[in-house]
């Protein structure tokens, strides 16, 4: 599943995805990797700590590099078995990781500090397809075994199942400012926009920066926010509401309805379970271009 995963690690990103690979950029010849294994020891020194399992920076280094070279021999069975990116997807993933900086200087100054040139990079993305593509070929949909996708959903319910959540934001207020949260609420009752009132004003600085979202409710709140969250239909703002973290207006901006069913998440099943069965197949066909060796 690995191998797969990072293989195509470059094909249609979310932000989600792109904000990591900002972080870490992990596509390593052997100079490449002394700057990726500096980096992490700068960036992240508690990797390298007893208390968080002591990485070693060699050994690390080592397997950035195999890793690399286990990328290429699936690329080169790619290119042998006649597997090309006909439809152009490598130039489209491409653009669309480029867009996720806020420019192309921001952008250039990741790889000048990972030593990666901008021929490397688009190189990476059409390794990355080619891989994906000799994956599609080793095992297609016709492929699963009947009843296997029923028993993955079985095997991984919990991961397949939701509940019933509301998206949340907020805009705190110190404890004793409730004449500022009832002032910002008449603001947002003639129409100012709750969002932008909560980068003005929230103390939740993290939240702030985002318009006050908080994400998907959990029903973990403090008891009076839940009871907020809970009476609250989407675009519906709080009276302010008292927690030991100060005073908070609420609102909801979108709602999703949980399910168990399996019908309802077939197509992610059937999905993730394929996935892992081409991952599963490509560290077989690698282990077979290794001859057997590690």
């Amino acid at each position: 599943m690995m191998l797969i995963a990072l293989g195509a690690v470059f094909l249609f990103l979310s932000p989600a995805a792109l904000d990591k690979l900002k972080d870490t950029f992990t596509r390593t010849p052997a100079t490449v990797a002394d700057r990726e294994v500096e980096a992490l020891v700068a960036r992240t020194p508690m990797l390298f700590t007893p208390a968080w399992g002591a990485i070693d920076a060699d050994e690390l280094k080592a397997r950035l590099i195999a890793y690399e070279r286990d990328m290429d021999l699936l690329a080169d069975e790619a290119t042998r078995r006649g597997i090309a990116d006909d439809e152009g997807q490598a130039q489209t993933s491409l653009e669309a990781f480029e867009r996720g900086f806020t420019s192309p200087a921001e952008l250039d100054a990741i790889l000048a500090e990972r030593g990666i040139s901008r021929e490397q990079l688009a190189g990476y993305f059409e390794r990355a397809v080619l891989i994906s593509k000799l994956a599609d070929e080793l095992v297609g949909e016709g492929d699963i075994p009947e009843g296997y996708v029923e028993e993955y959903f079985e095997a991984h319910r919990a991961s397949f199942t939701s509940s019933d959540a509301k998206r949340v934001s907020h805009i705190l207020f110190d404890a004793d400012n409730l004449q500022g949260a009832q002032e910002v609420a008449e603001q947002i009752e003639a129409g100012a926009d709750f969002a932008t009132l909560a980068r003005e004003h929230s103390k939740d600085l993290a939240s702030a920066e985002r318009g006050g979202d908080i994400g998907w409710s959990t029903g973990t709140y403090p008891a009076p926010f839940q009871e907020a969250v809970d009476a609250l239909g989407v675009g519906e703002v709080s009276e302010p509401v008292a927690t030991k973290y100060g005073i908070h207006l609420i609102t909801v901006t979108d709602t999703r309805t949980g399910t168990s069913d399996f019908e309802h998440v077939r197509a992610r099943v059937t999905a993730e379970a394929l996935a892992e069965m081409r991952g599963r197949a490509i560290t077989e066909l690698l282990s077979q271009l290794k001859g057997g060796r590690p």
